[in-house]
């Protein structure tokens, strides 16, 4: 690769993109009781995601028509996610960003869209054109929470039998994300190559 070009960016929601949502990096918790409350956040997060794309002159229709839809459907089709990514690979080609499409992170209805490209103002125009506030209220709704929380009780089985199988002391009480800090901060190779196996590396 050329050294006048830009390493090539995963996308991600990034915590000013989060801040921009009212958020502190991660989706806060809904209030009230079960999935009431958590519709109600959902919808809260895709309105504010189209309030910022209303705002936002670079943003297409079809990304704020997209968002209308999700308001009013309280909740957050897939579908319109991957047609957003189309659009912005279509975007990509025609103004020449080099990208790279990953697949997808996740499973069942909410998987999660990854892709590499040259981090350049024109590609980031692309994001903003097609994708980004689409991809923030799909992130931050709780279709996609749920879906997470899922692989992390799912993936704390494999890692704890992993860390147990080597000898490691560990708290019934932590969970997934517990446990990952936990030997991150021990430094220990082994366990460390656990965390990489349950989490695909």
């Amino acid at each position: 690769m050329p050294r006048s070009r830009q390493a090539l960016k995963v996308w991600s929601v990034s915590a000013g993109a989060l801040a921009l949502m009212g958020c502190s990096g991660v989706a806060s918790e809904p209030s009230g009781d079960g999935a009431s409350a958590a519709s109600e956040y959902q919808s809260e997060s895709t309105l504010r995601a189209l309030t910022g794309a209303e705002q936002d002159p670079r943003a297409s229709d079809e990304q704020r028509q997209a968002l209308t839809r999700w308001a009013d459907l309280g909740i957050t089709p897939y579908e319109d996610v991957a047609l957003a990514v189309d659009r912005t690979f279509e975007c990509f080609q025609v103004v020449g960003v080099e990208y790279t499409d990953l697949g997808n992170e996740g499973e069942g209805d909410f998987p999660e869209p990854l892709f590499s490209y040259d981090e350049t103002a024109a590609a980031e125009g692309c994001i903003a054109q097609e994708y980004h506030y689409l991809s923030l209220a799909y992130q931050l709704g709780d279709g996609v929470s749920q879906s997470r929380e899922r692989q992390a009780a799912a993936s704390e089985v494999e890692l704890r039998a992993c860390l147990q199988a080597l000898g490691v002391d560990v708290a019934e009480d932590s969970d997934f994300h517990a446990l990952v800090d936990e030997v991150m901060e021990s430094g220990d190779a082994d366990s460390m190559r656990c965390v990489d196996e349950v989490m695909g590396g």
